[in-house]
């Protein structure tokens, strides 16, 4: 499996707050405990979570189908395990793990220029690695 992931320094990034109304939940069929990813791209948030405020990494993904997914890990040191291009380790969430309540808006830090597209699939949710032996 070949990893591709990119990191991008903090330089030229700003906080945006991303309303999820346009966007669709990613539904994953219960019969699977682990969700499989590729990840594309990662956005590491630039501040630390405080009392109300709530901040995520961004990890532009596809899943073993091919379908692009954006995950949205509130709270979280980004793991360097991620950025390991060997194969070594498969990205992935347990579908336990899935946040299941509505969330409305998130708070990224990405370049002034990104965007998500209209009906993209997310979902919230934090990620993890198998080591692959």
């Amino acid at each position: 499996m070949l990893i591709t992931v990119s990191c991008h320094g903090r330089e030229g990034y700003e906080k945006k707050t991303f309303s999820l109304n346009t966007y669709e939940r990613f539904e994953q069929d219960g019969s699977r405990k682990y969700l499989q990813l590729t990840v594309l791209k990662v956005y590491a948030a630039a501040t630390e979570c405080t009392g109300s405020e709530k901040y995520a990494n961004l990890y532009v993904t596809t899943t073993s189908k091919g379908q692009r997914l954006y995950v949205f890990e509130y709270c979280k040191k980004v793991p360097d395990l991620v950025f390991d291009t060997t194969g070594r380790y498969v990205p992935l969430i347990d579908t336990s793990d899935i946040l299941k309540g509505r969330q409305d808006k998130v708070n990224i830090f990405v370049p002034k220029d990104f965007s998500i597209p209209a009906g993209a699939k997310y979902l919230f949710a934090e990620l993890s690695v198998l080591t692959e032996s």
